[in-house]
């Protein structure tokens, strides 16, 4: 369970599930594909506020 720990503390785990499962940060999961969506719902957000 440690070993665990630290290798997440270092990065170490997140490293592996990208190269292990490279869809997850492609496609509409990529960072350009998120922040698209963020700005939109904080649009959405926005004008149901007003």
């Amino acid at each position: 369970m440690q070993a665990i720990l630290a290798k997440a503390c270092r990065g170490e785990l997140i490293a592996q599930v990208c190269v292990d499962n490279p869809e997850l940060i492609s496609r509409e999961n990529s960072t350009e594909a998120l922040l698209q969506r963020f700005k939109v719902e904080r649009g959405n957000m926005t004008k149901s506020k007003k």
